[in-house]
């Protein structure tokens, strides 16, 4: 017998599982959620962003702040303090849930600081420019991976927020590493 619309809505997008672990469908729900919204923004920037339309701006403003303050909380939250929670003696880390957690934080974060660069400008060798979004994703990734190609740089503006990406760069790909190498080791 099939389920329910609703019940597979819930199950399969949202992740609302029924889970006996307190907090832990909503991690997944919220998570899925930051991720799906990061997904429209992608979809939208690559769309809208050919016209350049200015009509869009605020939209990008408040869509960039979203994500990028629930991936933040998120990460925080669920990813980063989660192997240091007292979550009883029978809990056992899921590495491999830890994992998809911290790449779904960083493809949000990476589009969140996407969108600010576009609006914020960056620095290339004609000065200061307003960047198309496949431009702005690709500073946002080469600033995530502390990689610096050196091609662009971050306005003056936009100086402190790349800062404080790189830093929640090194973060997120510390929890990779770490989560992949315990989920190997199970």
């Amino acid at each position: 017998m099939k389920k329910p619309l609703l019940k597979r809505f819930k199950v399969y997008f949202l992740g609302l599982r029924g889970s006996k672990v307190p907090g832990s469908d909503t991690r997944r729900m919220t998570s899925r959620i930051v991720l799906f919204l990061s997904i429209v923004i992608l979809i939208a920037g690559f769309v809208f962003d050919p016209f350049h339309a200015k009509e869009f701006e605020l939209l990008k403003v408040l869509g960039a702040l979203i994500v990028c303050i629930a991936s933040a909380i998120i990460f925080f939250h669920i990813v980063l303090l989660m192997p240091f929670r007292d979550n009883g003696d029978n809990f056992v880390l899921d590495a491999p849930r830890l994992l998809t957690d911290t790449l779904k934080t960083g493809i949000s974060t990476i589009v969140a600081f996407a969108l600010f660069f576009q609006l914020a400008g960056l620095s290339g060798r004609e000065g200061i420019f307003f960047p198309d979004f496949g431009d702005a994703l690709y500073f946002s990734i080469v600033t995530f991976t502390t990689l610096g190609y050196g091609d662009f740089s971050p306005s003056e503006f936009a100086r402190l927020p790349a800062a404080c990406q790189a830093m929640l760069g090194n973060l997120h790909l510390g929890m990779v590493v770490g989560a992949s190498f315990a989920a190997l080791r199970k």
